[in-house]
């Protein structure tokens, strides 16, 4: 069955109930923005976010950890000439990227292939990854459908993997607990990625959107300082969503959490309690991309995602056409506005990005 189920995800997937947002007089404007609070990690886990729907990582026999795979290629040396330049020389995927922007777009997964295969084992091992998080043209196109896995859309798909049916809550939700991974390679900062991903009034514009309503739910911006000592922000998201003839649609209700790790790596996860689902969950991993000599050039963001809709005959070609239609969406708007709007980078090792959260008003 080929339809756009869930093009959804906060960061990563979305799902939904209904925002009861009462209708604003003519005069207002059409967006409202929903204020940060304060709240305690305990009352958090008890009235918002439950931290056992964190989406374990990968284990022995169950498949490719994708967040280990891109750790390693973020963190990798090596040395090879600069095609258009013999002064150059190109050390780490940070030094590749910057070179790779340097070259016409639709020349570019050609040229990202032929410079990373003067080194054999280096592209044996790097070089499909390499060039699909480096050639991007389609995705920028009209032409980009998120149902199709192209190698130039900038999306890295990577098999996916079962969740433990052993632990809770997973053991109770579905016979169907297979994850989808991919990642992408944003060129900015973190904290214009989410200001991006949390402007919900931008959501009914993206590629393949099927939104019928999608909102933040006011008075659920939160953040604090988990058990750990470390900052974390969250947010519920609301959202209906249309299926093809004969499933009708379906609802979510979105819980985020936003954190940075003890080893300062930035996480986003999500998952959904919505009668609509047996279950849904994703985890987002932000890994930091810097040049040889060490200036931030973005991200690679790597993601594990999967749902299964209650009534819903959704495969795993469902779920990797959602993941891929929620990070290319990211990444397109996330790019372009750190381009355009001439950025600066503003992300601090081991803090907290700060971003608004802004929603739509129904008329």
């Amino acid at each position: 069955m080929k339809n756009r189920i869930l093009a959804p995800m906060t960061t990563l997937a979305l799902c939904v109930a209904a925002l009861a947002a009462a209708a604003q007089p003519l005069g207002d404007p059409p967006t409202f923005e929903v204020a940060r609070k304060p709240i305690e990690w305990e009352t958090l886990k008890r009235t918002q976010f439950d931290p056992s729907w964190i989406v374990p990582a990968a284990r022995g026999d169950d498949g490719r950890d994708l967040a280990a795979e891109m750790r390693k290629l973020v963190a990798l040396e090596f040395d090879l000439p600069h095609p258009n330049n013999p002064e150059r020389r190109l050390r780490n995927l940070g030094d590749l990227a910057v070179a790779a922007r340097e070259v016409d777009s639709k020349r570019r997964g050609a040229w990202v292939e032929s410079t990373v295969a003067a080194d054999r084992k280096l592209s044996k091992q790097w070089g499909s990854p390499m060039r699909q998080l480096l050639d991007e043209h389609l995705l920028f196109s009209k032409d980009w459908d998120p149902e199709e896995n192209d190698k130039a859309d900038g999306l890295y798909i990577a098999t996916g993997w079962p969740l433990p049916k052993s632990a809770a809550p997973w053991k109770r939700v579905s016979p169907d607990l297979d994850a989808e991974q991919g990642a992408t390679f944003v060129m900015s900062d973190v904290t214009t990625f989410k200001e991006v991903e949390n402007d919900y009034a931008a959501y009914p514009d993206d590629v393949a959107a099927n939104y019928e309503e999608i909102n933040p739910v006011p008075g659920t911006y939160v953040q604090g300082v988990d058990d750990q000592g470390q900052p974390f922000s969250s947010l519920r998201v609301t959202f209906r969503s249309d299926l093809p003839f004969p499933f009708g649609g379906y609802s979510c209700d979105l819980r985020i959490l936003n954190r940075v790790r003890e080893d300062g790596e930035f996480e986003a996860h999500i998952y959904s309690p919505s009668d609509d689902f047996h279950w849904m969950a994703g985890r987002d991993t932000f890994l930091q991309v810097r040049t040889s000599e060490g200036a931030p050039v973005g991200y690679v963001v790597t993601r594990v995602y999967g749902f299964d809709l209650d009534g819903v005959p959704d495969t795993r070609g469902n779920r990797r056409g959602a993941l891929r239609a929620s990070l290319g969406n990211l990444k397109r708007k996330a790019d372009t506005r750190f381009r355009e709007g001439g950025r600066v980078w503003r992300d601090v090792p081991g803090e907290l990005p700060e971003f608004p959260v802004y929603g739509l008003h129904k008329r």
